[in-house]
């Protein structure tokens, strides 16, 4: 059976994530499963369907191991403060979140065939069918992957809220005392 992984990185060539990064990493991946000698993807890779909006950009590393920025070099030059790596975190949390939450809607289905198996009573064939099918241990497998990275960013991503919070709660910038008094109404 292959393994599945919940990440594929596809270099190119981009500044920025936009449609044409997105339709040139979506032409690489179709490179690669077109590609006889790869073996890594294949048409059962995306089963969940594949296109840009499934696609997430993400820096590559430079040649010491630290990532590159699309900044100017004055960015480059210095290390990211608190709540820009705070910013990222819960970026990263969010989409985190949501793939655990599209696994567990798509394992919905599989619930009652897993209780049976717990069950005293025999298998119907309908859930003889569910349990030994490709996609049922598939997705239980990237549920419980999912959990598993879910729960081991949920402390790091709750104290990045803690300093993002407070930039996030708009208020009225002090402008000083505006107010005026009957003596200046003149």
């Amino acid at each position: 059976m292959p393994e599945y992984a919940d990440t594929l990185l596809i270099p190119i060539e981009a500044r920025q994530d936009s449609q044409e990064a997105q339709e040139q990493a979506l032409e690489a991946i179709l490179a690669k499963m077109d590609d006889d000698s790869d073996t890594t993807l294949d048409a059962d890779s995306f089963a969940d369907g594949l296109g840009t909006d499934r696609l997430v950009v993400v820096e590559a590393p430079d040649s010491d191991g630290e990532k590159t920025s699309r900044k100017s070099k004055q960015t480059i030059d210095r290390e990211l403060e608190p709540i820009e790596v705070a910013a990222a975190e819960i970026a990263r949390f969010s989409l985190v979140r949501v793939g655990l939450q599209e696994l567990q809607e798509s394992a919905k289905p599989y619930i009652s065939a897993i209780e049976a198996l717990f069950g005293s009573a025999p298998l119907t064939s309908e859930q003889i069918e569910t349990v030994k099918s490709k996609e049922f241990a598939k997705t239980l497998s990237q549920l419980a992957t999912a959990k598993v990275e879910y729960d081991a960013f949920a402390e790091k991503a709750q104290a990045a809220w803690e300093i993002l919070k407070p930039v996030l709660v708009v208020t009225e910038p002090n402008r000083g005392n505006t107010a005026k008094t009957p003596d200046r109404q003149r």
